[in-house]
């Protein structure tokens, strides 16, 4: 008798972790013009000979933002939420209840959220040369948060001060910062190109376009959070409030029906995407417009000048949900560090990431397929951003 009870409650205490905790959705924000669910599920193993403990980042998931843009509710959970707060970039995230202290040898836990998010029409200013504001007019406050020598951009470094140099003669006299900012984005436009093979983690500013790129003339390579780091150190250094985004992109068509990359980490780490792609890019302060999204990868075009990289950014688009912002934190590092401890440690990590498409309003009309779909490096790009978006949602740290 003792025995059947003892299994009906283990039956009771498994399906209590199984089942999906679920949160009240607030109503639909009006206006909005497409609706998605994204699920991001991370399946942790522990592969090794010794138990493992869970630390707080296994525990944490990120809460997405809202603002004039997007609406993003989180709305079920596999095990309930004890808390919310933000991390060191100001990100709101939390961190899930009940899950276990150690995983044994070959046991493994499965982390998952699903979003809701509904997304609004997104319009740029009519940004006009002329009109911008100068230098001088950039509030102290946001140079002294988002123009400082650190993350993944530190220029005050001794191998770093070309960039400097690059800067320098660049600016010159001007002022202006939007014709500052276009001479960076063309700066950037003509000697960083898409990368010749795959590369498997984030680079630093300095290794995209590196001292030995500049003194010989020869092009750098980056993906788009490479691109847009070089163009937030440009910025940063010359005094332009700069920082980086990364978000989300449906991607409709078949051929994004279902991609794997099953050999990062020495194989210690999976990531399948369903209809999803991550994407980075730059939010840069321009006055008096205020914060604007540049785009080097998916949007800049040459033939349309360097305003294309702010008009025909990725975010623009109503395929696409910002997920979090990086402005202090050196996930290059960190990206490092874990890829290590992954290895060290025995772990093994699945990622499966889907996002799919609930309701189009009728009067928007079909899903603008054709500002969608990645340039001929997309795929190699979604796939190092998904690993350093990962990355950032792992290890950072919280201010206390």
């Amino acid at each position: 008798m003792k025995k059947k009870v003892y299994q009906t409650a283990i039956i009771i205490l498994l399906l209590t972790i199984m089942v999906p905790h679920a949160k009240a959705e607030t109503s639909p924000p009006k206006g909005y013009y497409t609706a998605y669910e994204i699920v991001l599920t991370d399946i942790i193993r522990n592969g090794g000979a010794d138990l493992y403990r869970l630390v707080d980042e296994d525990r944490m998931i990120y809460l997405f933002m809202n603002s004039s843009w997007q609406t993003v509710y989180l709305v079920a959970t596999s095990y309930p939420v004890q808390n919310k707060t933000y991390d060191f970039d100001e990100n709101k995230v939390a961190y899930l209840h009940g899950m276990p202290l150690y995983l044994r040898p070959n046991e493994r836990v499965v982390v998952n959220a699903t979003y809701h998010a509904y997304v609004q029409a997104k319009e740029i200013p009519q940004l006009d040369e002329n009109l911008s504001g100068s230098l001088s007019e950039i509030p102290q406050e946001l140079k002294r948060d988002y123009c400082q020598p650190i993350g993944p951009w530190q220029f005050n470094r001794t191998g770093w001060k070309y960039l400097s140099t690059i800067v320098n003669a660049t600016v010159q006299n001007e002022d202006n910062v939007l014709r500052i900012l276009y001479s960076f984005v063309e700066v950037i436009g003509k000697n960083v190109g898409s990368p010749s093979k795959e590369r498997f983690r984030p680079f630093y500013p300095n290794e995209t376009y590196s001292q030995l790129n500049f003194e010989q003339g020869t092009h750098g390579e980056g993906d788009c959070d490479d691109q847009a780091n070089l163009l937030i150190t440009l910025c940063r250094i010359v005094g332009i409030p700069a920082y980086l985004q990364i978000g989300c992109l449906y991607l409709p068509t078949e051929q994004y029906a279902s991609r794997k990359h099953s050999d990062l980490d020495e194989g210690h780490l999976s990531i399948e995407e369903r209809h999803i792609g991550f994407h980075g890019w730059a939010m840069v302060y321009i006055p008096p417009w205020g914060w604007m999204p540049v785009d080097m990868t998916w949007g800049y075009d040459q033939s349309k000048g360097s305003s294309s990289a702010i008009t025909n950014s990725a975010i623009m688009t109503v395929n696409a949900i910002a997920m979090s912002n990086v402005i202090r934190t050196d996930y290059v590092l960190e990206d490092e560090e874990w890829s290590k401890n992954l290895v060290d440690s025995n772990l093994y990590v699945e990622e499966i990431y889907s996002m799919t498409s609930l309701l189009v309003k009728p009067e928007y009309g079909q899903l603008p397929l054709g500002d969608l779909l990645p340039s001929g490096f997309g795929i190699i790009l979604v796939t190092i951003v998904v690993l350093s978006l990962y990355v950032v949602a792992r290890q950072r740290r919280l201010r206390d």
